[in-house]
């Protein structure tokens, strides 16, 4: 599971994301939305009469994961990526596949 925290005055909007694919998202530790994407989605509420967007899109160029905008009334208050680098995983799965090939003969 992924979360990405921000923080706006003294507002603490959480995303987490599943693997399975399910985001939720909290305001203060208060689920304000729920919804269900695998390749992203848009969640729009209200907290202490300002309209909130949390906008999700899935990321497969230089980094895999998630990344996150936060928007406060229309206006972009801060945007986070979360995930692996490409790099990262291919020099993970070259590891695996010559250990698996050395265990097995």
């Amino acid at each position: 599971m992924t979360t990405i925290d921000f923080a706006v005055d003294d507002t603490h909007v959480t995303l987490y994301n599943s693997i399975a694919g399910k985001e939720t998202i909290t305001v203060n530790g208060k689920t304000v939305s729920e919804k269900h994407s695998f390749f992203g989605t848009r969640h729009e509420f209200t907290f202490e009469d300002d309209t909130y967007e949390v906008i999700t899109a899935m990321q497969c160029w230089q980094t895999i994961g998630v990344k996150v905008q936060l928007r406060k009334n229309g206006k972009l208050i801060e945007e986070k990526t979360e995930g692996q680098s490409m790099l990262a995983l291919l020099v993970g799965t070259l590891i695996l596949v010559l250990l698996l090939q050395f265990l097995v003969g």
